[in-house]
């Protein structure tokens, strides 16, 4: 009885000790209503479906297409996304030639598709984030440099340079 006993309570104690939860992480994507990865027609097909009261989307569906953030989904979310997906459809490779420089030339950096806070348009933005390296270092200085090779880089693959929106962290 005592071996039963002591059994019962080593596995309720061990028990408690192997417990373990794990959650699913995933990746949000700008406008991504599908849930894919990516931003495309697709997405636009369904938001437009959505409004003309055509196809219900889930919440998170919801959330995912409210691209001006009022929590609702209508056509000037609508019109968001198609020019969103416009832009990253006409700028695909010219981002995709501006990571691998920043990549391969190891520059504290990001390049994405961003909205003009003036303009409200979509372009091919460039974050410089140089906050993190040596203090010593003119950040002001480091940054018009980034910015001008970039700029070298894009225009060296027939990109016009001046459409690029370039954003240092402050």
């Amino acid at each position: 009885m005592k071996k039963a006993l002591s059994l019962v309570l080593a596995l309720a104690l061990t028990a408690g000790c192997t417990i373990s939860a794990t959650a699913e992480i995933k990746k949000r994507v700008y406008g991504d209503i599908n849930g894919d990865g990516k931003t495309d027609v697709t997405d636009i097909s369904l938001a437009a479906a959505y409004i003309k009261g055509k196809k219900p989307l889930t919440e998170e569906q919801l959330f995912l297409g409210d691209l001006n953030y009022d929590e609702k989904l209508n056509v000037t979310d609508l019109a968001k996304l198609a020019s969103y997906v416009k832009c990253v459809s006409a700028n695909d490779d010219i981002i995709s030639k501006i990571e691998g420089f920043i990549k391969d030339n190891d520059l504290p950096a990001v390049v994405y598709i961003g909205e003009d806070e003036v303009t409200g348009k979509f372009a091919v933005t460039v974050l410089i984030n140089s906050i993190f390296l040596d203090p010593e270092i003119d950040r002001s200085k480091y940054d018009a440099e980034v910015i001008e090779r970039i700029k070298a880089f894009a225009n060296e693959n027939s990109y016009d340079p001046e459409k690029i929106q370039f954003i240092t962290a402050e």
